[in-house]
């Protein structure tokens, strides 16, 4: 049983998420996903009254770094309760089979959250859900109408596909590895795919700079870390590795709200601070 929690809905607190992660410690779940909410209200139109106040509903959404702070309350209160951490967002009871996968080193991760590593196609079904058959990706259309025809039509329902080169392969591994295990070591990616990790990755490996000396990552001569602090964070070292990614490497964006983007060095102070304080004396 997998629980799905949001992070960041309107007048959310670390207090109201306390009481949230304690109702949900009584039904005991074998799996918890943290998801951030991703705002975007262009194409999640019911997401427009969390702005605009109609018919009573709140408009008051959490910055960033007070959404890292809602974030930083649960995971103290699931880690309490004997949760493992199974990568970036997930959580796990130790004897489930995601935790054991991850000490292992076989935990696998795909649209879905972290998965034991047996399989790796994931099939969507229903409007807008996504698939990964092998090295491609497919979307299938957003609304309905079209949706309906292509099955009626005998086609599949597909809006849009992906093709994964060598070089997304790469990237998509050192991703996967940072977001599921924290850490990455240059030795496997360079055994696994035929690269010299540093000449491959030179300039991501210069844009880490600002990372490290927030003390989010540690970069040794051979492997890149990311503290504890620094787990907080794992989504933005990711995306230093993504080609795709062309705006600001350190933007507190991704669907998130940045009217009041205190920025990212603010944002770990707080969390620093959190963490700090859930620690034994």
């Amino acid at each position: 049983v997998n629980f799905d929690i949001i992070c960041g809905l309107p007048n959310q607190t670390p207090q109201t998420m306390r009481k949230t992660c304690e109702e949900i410690l009584k039904m005991s779940p074998d799996r918890i996903c943290l998801n951030y909410l991703h705002f975007s209200p262009q194409m999640a139109k019911h997401q427009q009254v969390m702005v605009d106040g109609r018919d009573g509903r709140p408009d008051r959404l959490p910055n960033f770094p007070e959404r890292k702070a809602i974030f930083v309350e649960a995971l103290q209160i699931l880690k309490e309760n004997g949760y493992i951490r199974t990568g970036y967002d997930h959580f796990a009871k130790p004897t489930d089979a995601n935790a054991l996968a991850m000490e292992e080193g076989k935990m696998g991760w795909n649209e879905l959250g972290t998965t034991p590593g047996n399989v790796f196609d994931v099939i969507g079904l229903g409007v807008s859900s996504m698939s990964t058959v092998g090295d491609h990706y497919f979307q299938n259309f957003y609304e309905l109408e079209d949706y309906e025809q292509a099955l009626s039509e005998g086609q599949f329902p597909i809006y849009r596909g992906h093709r994964l080169t060598r070089d997304d392969i790469i990237r998509r591994d050192v991703i996967q590895t940072l977001r599921s295990f924290f850490t990455v070591e240059f030795a496997s990616i360079e055994a696994r795919h035929g690269i010299q990790f540093k000449e491959y990755f030179n300039a991501e490996l210069e844009g880490l700079g600002e990372f490290v000396t927030d003390g989010i990552l540690e970069t040794p001569d051979h492997s890149i870390t990311v503290t504890e602090l620094g787990h907080q964070f794992t989504n933005l070292v990711c995306r230093n590795f993504d080609k795709y990614y062309e705006e600001d490497q350190l933007s507190a964006d991704l669907g998130e709200r940045t009217d009041d983007n205190s920025g990212i060095s603010a944002a770990t102070g707080q969390v620093k601070k959190l963490i700090d304080q859930h620690k034994p004396a």
